[in-house]
Order: structure tokens, then sequence, then C-alpha cells
């Protein structure tokens, strides 16, 4: 497929269904470079292989999305992980440590530095892990939504190859139907034999 058809029947699906919606935030441009190689690799014949792909595209960077949300929210409870396992009553560091870890310059996500953590016996790794545990009830809500929109992506290929199958089935059908069968004309019958008259 030309770049041109490819564009004209992109072009033409958003003419029927507005340019596709992002929320706010999201990159247009990004969006847009994805859209065209996707595009670019399924090289959809029809609007119904355009609809297809369009699933596909816009699986894909939700699926993308949602994995972006799901890493910035376990960020946000680095600071709660810190504080939960700075408490000497958390069994993690001692009473010296806690005052240390109170004391120390943290980043801007509340963070200490490796080296403060590493003073009090507590890891980056151990911090993140923490914060994950924390994040988990809303963490699984994102892989279940990554999980369905893999599905959808996955049906909408399916759905995709199994009718350009079809279409390429019927095309050859076709095309062996135009070169087997002779015209008929007044003097064959199925081209088997000569047209008697009636009289």
């Amino acid at each position: 497929m030309m770049k041109s058809e490819r564009s004209e029947i992109m072009n033409e699906l958003d003419e029927i269904f507005g340019r596709p919606g992002l929320p706010r935030g999201d990159d247009r441009t990004a969006y847009t470079h994805l859209r065209k190689a996707i595009f670019g690799m399924y090289e959809p014949q029809d609007m119904l292989g355009a609809l297809e792909v369009q699933e596909i595209v816009d699986s894909k960077w939700l699926v993308m999305r949602y994995k972006k949300l799901s890493t910035v929210f376990v960020d946000g409870k680095r600071r709660r992980a810190v504080d939960k396992m700075s408490s000497r009553w958390a069994g993690f560091v001692s009473e010296g440590g806690q005052q240390l870890l109170e004391n120390c310059k943290r980043n801007r996500v509340g963070v200490p530095s490796a080296d403060d953590l590493k003073a009090v016996g507590l890891s980056v790794e151990l911090v993140n892990a923490q914060a994950l545990l924390l994040a988990a009830p809303q963490v699984t809500v994102f892989d279940e939504l990554i999980a369905s929109r893999n599905a959808a992506s996955q049906a909408a290929h399916n759905n995709y190859v199994r009718n350009r199958r079809f279409k390429e089935k019927l095309k050859s059908k076709e095309a062996a139907a135009g070169k087997t069968e002779p015209q008929n004309d007044n003097r064959t019958v199925g081209g088997w034999g000569v047209k008697k008259r009636i009289s």
C-alpha cells in the first residue's frame, strides 16, 4: 500500500468518526506516529479493515498509557513507603535510624538518597517494593485494564486477519472462475458443445 493510500483511508476514517480522542495531557504527535506505523504494518484495504486497525491502535495506546499511569501511581507511594518503613515500630530501622531519616534531605518525591537509606539498613529497592505493595490494589486495577485492552487488540487483529484471508480467497476464486469458464456465445452451451437450434 502506498503512503498516500494509507493517508487516504485514515482521513476517510477521521471524516466519518472524527479525529481520535485523547485525554488531556496525552501526546498527539506520538499517537499519530504510532497510528501511522500500525496502519503501515497492516495496510487495510477498506473501511472494515481500517476500523479493526484503529481498534488495535487505540488498544496499544491505552496499554502504554495504563502502564505509565501504574508506574506513576507506584512512584507516588514511595514517600509513604519511606515514612512507613522509617518508623521504628515497623521493625525496619532503629530509633537512631528513625531520627536520621526524619532529619535527612529528601528528593522531590520525598525519598532520602540511596546513601542515607543504606546508613539505616534500607535500600531504594526495598522502598520501591514497599511502594508497590502499598499501591497493589490500584496496580491490580491497571493490570486488569491492560489485560482487557490487550484482549481487545488481539480480537481486532484476529478479525482483521480472518477478513483479509476471506477476501483474498474470494478474489482468487473469482479470478479462477473468470479464467476457466469460457464465454458462452451462440455456438456453445456451457462450453461443452454446439448449441442446437430449435425450430
